[in-house]
């Protein structure tokens, strides 16, 4: 995971600090702890690219923030259901139950199941178009952070690199409107 696009209290987090300690500088305002909202093209994606780093971060339903001491809500948007082989329903049910695995209410994920998004290799997305509907999920669900893909989408899926150039498009448009806008983690 490149150092660059790392807050420093995130950094500073994985490499050994506690997840009872508020490393984000900022939260919901209903909670008092962070909304990390994972950004992912397919369901797999938040269990084979990024559940260590959820695991390390930790995660708890929001009713259980003033007892769990989980700093943590994470929510993932995932901008297909992963349909190329006609599998869609059944992977969008796999994201749910790999979600709940990780803590993750069935509430916060969102999968998305729009023509212009389809999972593919040959599939091309418009980065603004994911763009455009990681603006409504942050809004909806008060994100602080988000963490998604490098620019080469890991293993280079034209699918993942889209979702990491419409992260950028949504930092830039919100560092814009906002003092610093959200912080884009990697």
């Amino acid at each position: 995971m490149p150092a660059r696009g790392l807050s420093e209290s995130l950094r500073s987090f994985l490499e050994g600090g506690s997840a009872g300690e508020a490393f984000f500088g900022g939260d919901d305002g209903r909670h008092g702890r962070a909304v990390v909202t994972l950004v992912v093209a397919h369901p797999d994606d938040e269990c084979m690219f990024f559940a260590p780093a959820m695991a390390r971060l930790g995660s708890s339903p929001p009713e259980a923030a003033e007892t769990s001491g989980t700093q943590v809500r994470w929510t993932v948007l995932c901008l297909s259901n992963g349909n190329a082989y006609g599998l869609g329903k059944l992977r969008e049910k796999e994201l749910y139950l790999s979600c709940e695995t990780l803590k993750i209410p069935r509430g916060d994920v969102e999968v998305v199941d729009d023509p212009e998004l389809q999972d593919g290799m040959e599939e091309v997305w418009d980065p603004r178009l994911v763009a455009a509907y990681i603006r409504k999920h942050v809004s909806r669900h008060g994100t602080t952070h988000l963490v998604g893909f490098d620019e080469r989408g890991i293993s280079g899926h034209p699918n993942h690199c889209a979702c990491s150039q419409a992260m950028r498009i949504f930092s830039k448009s919100e560092q814009a409107s906002t003092k610093g806008g959200l912080p884009v983690i990697w």
